[in-house]
């Protein structure tokens, strides 16, 4: 998910919806409606996608043309983090590459028709490449969300007599800069030089905490009467003040403080200090540590209802996978005493693996591939319709300085401390696709239970992404980090000692749970984690994480079919450790500085 960083791109780009411009309820309205839009489109077309998915390990097993499959398309989405993201949202906008992106999965749901290479490869090779540019987008769509819905709080808080003031020059005009029914023409002014003047004209320092060097984005002046007036970059009054912002910015970014923060002479903001203005308003006190707390506990929230959507898929695809594979099985006869399933499994062509995991008929096949179809078109539509486009410029060119500055950032502490969490993320959701199903469920308890199983590791990711993202503000990520630890672990021993059997089934939903918790808090919480650690860089930040959390997937998907499960779950198992103990240091090194 990456974008031009988003916290700056959401808070320059939004424009209102609607005629009344001073309905702050209208907005707070707007803002739950594209969330609402945003979760229910992501909803269905991961249950579309996610219902084929599960089943690629079995399914379509026959080469492992399944898993390679898979393998190619997260190989691709890992190139494509680092090089596609910014160029074409920028030159098509959020809204319209949200919808063909989306359009992009459904070569590959329909390749399922007939699993042939050049059919399921090259629709994974175009379903991966378009992947980082939709989490892109949405990441632009959550954080401009988030924003807009914590200066909406924040202003709830402030003095009555300064109240009316606040919601005209920030929330109103916040939101008349992020959403809007149709995009402009640009007036060729870049967005560095058209923030600097926005912040000259209305300084908040709530805002600036957040603004950091922008491309691509263009945004309306103030409101003060009319939505349609631009700013101009032909006047020499806004040169100059151009030149200085730039010039302040230059001086402190080094020591990453906001540059109208210390023009004013504020303090960096710790948990317990305040800023005071030193020009004799020494009335108007700004407590920046509970803006900068509130904005990071929003993004966790709606990050975490977003995660929570896109998780909960898993249910519903689940449980349409299994009442439709269903309709095949005649009997439930399963071997077992001879079966080396679980963590002893290691070979996918054994006789019992073929009398426990067969396909489903051409019938089956046909009925399953056509719903799933349906309803990813389905989820494109609402997107089409029902999404406000967020205002951006389009004119912008492919250069090399995204792959720099995706270098750049790996070169920081945190980042480097990240990464192993960060190919944990996609290792432990490609090993439940490519392994647990394959290994665990369908070895032992037969092809069809596979979405059976699913439909708890859904619920699990779901409930997990949703209730954590809610506890990041009342008891800290550490907590929540911990908890996902603890779970992980938990999680891989049980693994280890158990040995699946058709005769005990209530053990294959606990084990799918524990795997489903610890996905839904890991993946939800970690990208919200990297847009408070890096807001100043999150193109690049959420470039890297997408990069190796796709690389993990990328990795349980190829080596699936060449080494026993125990052996990938120790691997895990050694990528976790490293993964939650860099997590931990991070958070140091990150409080650290907070307190500097």
């Amino acid at each position: 998910m990456s974008s031009s960083t988003l916290h700056s791109k959401s808070y320059d780009a939004v424009q209102n919806i609607g005629d009344n411009l001073g309905s702050t309820k209208r907005s707070v309205q707007n803002i739950f409606k594209n969330l609402a839009v945003l979760c229910t489109s992501t909803l269905l077309l991961f249950t579309a996608y996610d219902a084929l998915t599960m089943l690629q390990s079995t399914m379509n097993r026959k080469g492992g043309i399944g898993v390679i499959s898979q393998a190619t398309m997260f190989a691709c989405f890992s190139v494509s983090a680092m090089l596609l993201p910014k160029l074409i949202i920028s030159k098509f906008g959020s809204k319209r590459i949200v919808v063909l992106c989306m359009f992009a999965k459904v070569p590959y749901i329909a390749s399922n028709y007939y699993p042939h290479w050049s059919l399921m490869i090259t629709s994974s090779i175009i379903g991966g490449l378009a992947g980082p540019c939709l989490w892109a987008s949405y990441g632009v769509y959550l954080n401009a969300l988030s924003l807009l819905y914590s200066d909406h709080l924040e202003s709830k808080n402030e003095e009555p007599n300064e109240k009316s003031k606040l919601i005209k020059d920030k929330s109103i005009v916040v939101y008349d800069k992020i959403l809007k029914p149709e995009y402009q023409v640009s007036n060729g002014t870049k967005d560095s030089e058209q923030r600097y003047f926005q912040i000259e004209d209305t300084p908040t320092l709530t805002s600036s905490e957040y603004i950091k060097e922008t491309h691509g984005n263009e945004f309306p002046k103030p409101f003060q009467g009319s939505k349609t007036n631009l700013f101009s970059n032909s006047s020499e009054e806004t040169r100059g003040k151009i030149k200085k912002g730039k010039e302040i910015e230059q001086k402190f970014s080094k020591n990453n403080i906001s540059p109208i923060a210390k023009e004013n002479n504020y303090q960096k903001p710790t948990r317990n200090t305040c800023a005071t203005n030193t020009e004799g308003n020494k009335s108007k006190v700004l407590v920046l540590s509970k803006t900068i707390f509130l904005l990071s506990s929003v993004t966790a929230n709606f990050f975490g209802i977003h995660g929570m959507a896109h998780l909960t898929s898993h249910i519903w695809s689940s449980l349409l996978s299994y009442f439709i594979l269903k309709t095949d099985i005649t009997s439930e006869t399963f071997r077992n005493s001879t079966c080396y399933c679980g963590a002893d499994f290691c070979n996918v062509a054994s006789d019992c693996f073929e009398n426990n995991a067969g396909g489903p008929s051409i019938n089956t096949r046909y009925l399953l591939t056509t719903i799933c179809v349906c309803v990813a078109l389905f989820s494109i539509i609402i997107a089409a319709v029902f999404l406000d486009p967020l205002k951006q410029d389009r004119e912008y060119y492919f250069s090399f300085n995204n792959i720099k500055a995706t270098y750049n950032i790996l070169k920081k502490k945190e980042m480097l401390l990240l990464i192993p969490l960060s190919i944990h993320s996609g290792l432990i959701q490609g090993f439940y696709v490519g392994d647990f199903n394959k290994s665990y469920v369908a070895c032992a308890w037969g092809t069809y239970h596979v979405g059976l199983v699913a439909l708890c590791y859904g619920v699990m990711c779901g409930v997990s992404s949703l209730l954590s993202g809610w506890l990041v503000r009342h008891v800290g990520r550490r907590i929540i980090f911990t908890t996902a630890a603890v779970v992980n672990a938990v999680s891989i021993a049980y693994l280890l000692v158990w040995t699946p059997n058709s005769k005990s089934p209530e053990m294959f939903f606990i084990a799918s749970g524990l795997w489903g918790t610890q996905v839904g808090i890991i993946w939800s919480q970690l990208r919200a984690l990297y847009g408070v650690f890096f807001k100043s860089d999150e193109e690049a930040a959420f470039s890297a994480f997408h990069m190796w959390s796709s690389l993990g997937t990328c990795l349980a998907f190829a080596y699936s079919n060449f080494f026993c499960t125990s052996l990938k779950i120790y691997v895990m198992l050694a990528i976790s450790v490293l993964g939650f103990t860099g997590y931990f240091i991070a958070e140091v090194i990150n409080n650290k500085k907070m307190k500097t």
